[in-house]
């Protein structure tokens, strides 16, 4: 048998030692490992703590949810309502500022003042196309700023009629529109166009007394007389017998008619067609949006209801590029000078007398033709007429006049 003898270097120590060493390590390991879970434990709860105060709030939105879904991205923008309000606010303070100092010459501050009010309008309402270009009451409300400063700035009319063109181009179905489109027409002399946006309009409000009347005072102003006619004779039937206006209408009709009949006229063509409807666009209008009427309150037209009708001038002062109107021979004088720019070698002008005439023949005593340039200037008086009777009378002759081919 062989003994082995065990020495200092006999490699069964060297597991011996690493077991011990291993052992400590273990008791090391116990000791600092909760230690090091805790430290992880407190870093990341302060990390996750300062990722919470950076990340902002969440944006709880003040709007109904019908606005919710078309408000601008953009947290700085404002409801389509602020910025029509905003613009009357600041076109009402400079209206008031007017009115004011309406019987005294303004001061330079003043001018100042109501310039700086009107521009601030204008800002606003800018601001309000740029964000809402769909939105047909945006550019309503521009068109009753330019409006407001068409007696100091005529050319502001030409703003506002593209304006409401445009609003009318995105909402046809509001009559609001056609009617003011068609005040501005009138009272630039272009009867035609008035005719046709009244006419619009009626299409929509087709027992409103009102829109009749205009439409079809509008035609007759035109030279579009069996129109007018039939547009007179329409409004004559929704009136009540006992209405005041009965008379003076059923008086204009049948001078109308008389006209007629003495000019010979063939059927004239309709006074136009409805505007094509327009594509559709976001409905942005919210609970709380101001309505339409509002918006346009400083140039809206008195609309009557259907029971009632404003009371109607017998005496009407017309452009001189209206096609028809009235006239007066005073007591005492035998003739009367129209100045109408329609007046042409081509053209008949028709006389029918308006109430009593004792017995007297009135008939176009002279005329001068009107050259073309006059008809592009509304303002400028070259052609006329004159009306007049043999003998001078006792009393006021009074009568309608027609220009037509």
């Amino acid at each position: 048998m062989v003994d082995y003898k065990l020495e200092k270097d006999c490699p069964l120590e060297k597991p011996f030692k690493e077991g011990k060493i291993l052992e400590k390590m273990r008791k090391k390991i116990v000791f600092i490992l909760p230690i090091i879970v805790v430290t992880f434990a407190i870093a990341t709860t302060v990390a996750v703590i300062k990722l919470k105060q950076a990340k902002p709030p969440p944006f709880i939105s003040p709007l109904p949810s019908s606005e919710k879904l078309t408000q601008p991205a953009e947290e700085n923008h404002q409801t389509i309502s602020y910025y029509i309000t905003t613009s009357q606010e600041f076109l009402t303070k400079a209206r008031e500022l007017t009115e004011a100092t309406a019987e005294r010459q303004q001061t330079p501050e003043e001018k100042q003042k109501i310039i700086e009010l009107v521009n601030k309008a204008l800002d606003v309402i800018n601001q309000g196309i740029s964000i809402y270009p769909t939105d047909d009451r945006v550019f309503a409300q521009r068109a009753n700023i330019y409006q407001a400063l068409t007696p100091f700035l005529p050319e502001a009319g030409k703003f506002a009629i593209q304006d409401l063109r445009e609003a009318i181009k995105l909402n046809n179905q509001n009559p609001l529109y056609h009617i003011r489109l068609a005040n501005f027409y009138l009272n630039g002399g272009n009867f035609e166009e008035a005719a046709l946006a009244f006419y619009n309009a009626y299409q929509f409000e087709p027992t409103n007394v009102q829109t009749l009347y205009s439409l079809a005072d509008a035609l007759e102003k035109s030279g579009q007389l069996t129109k007018a006619q039939i547009y007179f004779e329409k409004l004559l039937s929704l009136l009540p017998a006992n209405d005041e206006n009965q008379p003076v209408l059923q008086k204009r009709l049948a001078a109308l008619k008389e006209a007629i009949t003495k000019a010979n006229l063939q059927y004239l063509t309709s006074p136009g067609e409805l505007a094509p409807a327009a594509a559709a666009y976001p409905e942005i209008i919210g609970t709380q949006e101001l309505p339409i009427e509002q918006a346009a309150n400083t140039a809206k037209v008195i609309i009557a209801s259907n029971q009632e009708l404003p009371k109607i001038q017998s005496s009407v002062t017309v452009s001189v590029n209206a096609k028809s109107g009235e006239g007066t021979i005073p007591a005492g004088q035998a003739e009367v000078t129209i100045y109408n720019n329609n007046v042409a070698p081509d053209r008949q002008i028709v006389i029918v007398p308006m109430g009593e005439t004792k017995n007297e023949v009135i008939f176009v005593t002279a005329r001068k033709a009107s050259s073309p340039e006059c008809l592009s200037s509304p303002n400028k008086e070259c052609g006329w007429f004159k009306v007049g009777i043999d003998i001078p009378s006792k009393i006021d002759i009074k009568f309608r006049w027609w220009i037509v081919k």
